[in-house]
This record gives C-alpha cells, sequence and structure tokens, in this order.
C-alpha cells in the first residue's frame, strides 16, 4: 500500500462518517456572508467589555487625581506659648474641671522631637474639637515656671490645655496622670 492510497482511503472513512455530508454545499457569497457575521458579532461582543474597562480606568483616575489633592501634606503644627508668669508671686486653686473654662484646645501629647528651645508634641487624643495632629511648645525653664511641666522628655507624655495659644498653668497642663487625665474628661 502506497501513502497516496493511505490517504485517499483516510479521507473517504471521513467523507462517509461525516454528518453534514447530505447537507447542501455552501456558495462562496454564502460563506462570506457567514464570515462577515461572525466577524460583526465577535466585535459587538468585546465593545460593551471595552467600554466597562475604560470606565474603571476613567473612574480609578479621577480617585486617584481627588487623592492627591486631598491628601493631608506635610503637619503643620500648631505654636503655643507659656505663660510668663513669675512661680514665687502666682496663686493657684485647687484643680477643677471649672479651671478649664474658657480653654479652646486641649490634648494628650507625647514628645516626638527636641530642639532649639522648642518642644514638638504629636497629639495621641483630642478632648477638643479640630485638635491639631501636632503642637509646639517652649522649653520651659525649671526656675521661671510653676512648675506644672517639670521638663520635656523625648516620648515623654504630657497634657496641654490652652486658650488663645497659651497654655493654662498652675497644674492645668502638666506631665500625664490618671488624675489630670480625669479632670480633662471632665472638662471636656
Amino acid at each position: 500500500m502506497s501513502a497516496q492510497h493511505d490517504d485517499d482511503d483516510l479521507a473517504a472513512r471521513l467523507r462517509a462518517i461525516d454528518p453534514a455530508r447530505s447537507a447542501a454545499r455552501l456558495t462562496e457569497q454564502e460563506l462570506i456572508r457567514m464570515s462577515n457575521q461572525s466577524t460583526e458579532s465577535i466585535h459587538r461582543s468585546r465593545r460593551p467589555v471595552v467600554i466597562t474597562i475604560g470606565a474603571i480606568a476613567g473612574a480609578i483616575a479621577v480617585g486617584a487625581a481627588v487623592f492627591a489633592l486631598t491628601a493631608p501634606g506635610p503637619v503643620e503644627p500648631v505654636a503655643l506659648t507659656l505663660t510668663g508668669s513669675d512661680p514665687a508671686s502666682s496663686m493657684c486653686m485647687a484643680l477643677s474641671p471649672q479651671s478649664f473654662d474658657g480653654a479652646d484646645l486641649a490634648v494628650d501629647a507625647v514628645v516626638v522631637e527636641l530642639g532649639d528651645g522648642l518642644a514638638t508634641l504629636e497629639v495621641t487624643r483630642g478632648f477638643t474639637p479640630g485638635a491639631p495632629a501636632r503642637i509646639t511648645l517652649p522649653v520651659p525653664d525649671a526656675m521661671a515656671t510653676d512648675f506644672s511641666f517639670t521638663g520635656f522628655e523625648q516620648g515623654g507624655r504630657y497634657l496641654v490645655a490652652a486658650s488663645d495659644g497659651v497654655v493654662l498653668s498652675c497644674g492645668a497642663s502638666g506631665d500625664y496622670s490618671p488624675e489630670l487625665e480625669q479632670l480633662y474628661d471632665e472638662a471636656f
């Protein structure tokens, strides 16, 4: 048996089992028309997918732009000052929630930076609405203060109340203690 004979024999067998052998043969025009219809349906079925992907990409781009425009920049600390009262001549009343009347800022904060005579504190809790993320305070001279602050230490925790940018003295601001925090909770 030759290779040509094997090919002819195989082709005859395939024709014999072909389920469409009795179907009418398509003309060239019909084949072209069917080919164009299938191509159009492929393009039509991809169009919604392309539109959807484009819409998603556009939404992501708009979201990224909005985030970039509204993302917080570097946090600028709010600068506060200490009272310049002479501890020998100032009289302090016992602390109560009323000691904080008029305070427009009250925070629980931790020292994150010391230098150039300033302490920068990061606010961990704001007792008043709109509390800033950071505050700066001059490092107090132990001999010229009312001893509310014993001196700032890196990582030290402090409770600070202020009115119009001036830190409240007489123990209303100072080193963290559970007792002072309880007064803050009652006052604010």
